[in-house]
């Protein structure tokens, strides 16, 4: 397929759509339906200037798309909330994840009507803090004797201080050796925020959960990104969203596969029909 003199770069295909990529960063969409396309020849799809995109998943029914600013851009069918933009309705052109604004995103997935992604975020920790997240406990709750819970978790939240750090120093090693200049003024302008950390590999579903693949706990839908808590603490490193369950593959501080939703037919890989 010619894709308006661009050499590909690479290629992406679902259940009634086609996607490619060109060395240029442009997007091109094919053979669609309803809101997301119709078209059976290579269309470009509009981005923002100079946006060029570095990552896309094709879902049944609608498209998300990573630019090389860390940016996620969905559009097609809003259904369920598959696109993340807080309610269900449809768009034929991308638009990016407000809520996820602020975060960096590194890996994307599409299932038939739910979506998965993995960012970088800033980090809500001060120093001190025992949790990542967001919540701490009371000092009432510490006196009642959980002073080695407590010590666990600083002594977590400074392993995951020093994973970030190197982190950082071989992603800034490997972009000199790959003499990326953009990349380099990117980074320079991140670390330019003094004491500021990031939490890596965190990950966010939305869209439909009957079947539990959003990983919340519950069959009920996420209309905008909504952080997976079972994974709370992992590095997510590559996710896979299948019709009605989702892959993760967790780099740290252990490597494990973790799956979860529909099962029924041994898809878990669990050694059950869950």
């Amino acid at each position: 397929a010619a894709l308006g003199g661009g050499a590909a770069a690479a290629a992406y295909c679902a259940y009634r759509a086609a996607a490619a990529t060109d060395t240029r960063g442009a997007l091109h969409v094919w053979k669609g339906i309803s809101a997301m396309l119709e078209g059976w020849t290579p269309t470009r799809t509009p981005l923002p200037p100079l946006a060029r995109v570095s990552k896309v998943s094709l879902g049944s029914f609608h498209v998300a798309a990573i630019t090389e600013d860390a940016t996620l851009y969905t559009w097609g069918e809003g259904i369920f909330g598959a696109l993340g933009h807080g309610d269900d309705v449809s768009r034929t052109l991308p638009q990016p994840v407000e809520s996820l604004k602020g975060m960096k995103a590194r890996a994307v997935s599409c299932g038939a009507w739910h979506t998965a992604v993995v960012v970088d975020r800033p980090s809500t920790r001060k120093v001190g803090d025992p949790d990542i997240d967001s919540t701490t406990r009371s000092g009432a709750e510490l006196e009642g004797g959980d002073l080695r819970g407590l010590r666990r978790r600083l002594q977590q939240a400074f392993l995951m201080q020093v994973r970030q750090a190197h982190a950082s120093l071989q992603e800034g090693k490997r972009e000199r050796e790959e003499g990326s200049k953009e990349g380099n003024m990117q980074r320079s302008e991140e670390r330019s925020v003094q004491g500021e950390t990031w939490e890596q590999g965190v990950l966010y579903t939305f869209g439909d959960g009957a079947y539990g693949q959003l990983g919340h706990g519950n069959k009920e839908r996420a209309w905008i990104p909504r952080q997976v808590q079972a994974l709370r603490g992992q590095v997510v490193a590559h996710i896979g969203c299948g019709e009605r369950h989702t892959c993760a593959a967790v780099c740290s501080p252990v490597r494990k596969v973790f799956s979860w939703g529909d099962g029924s037919i041994g898809c878990l890989g669990q050694g059950a029909k869950v």
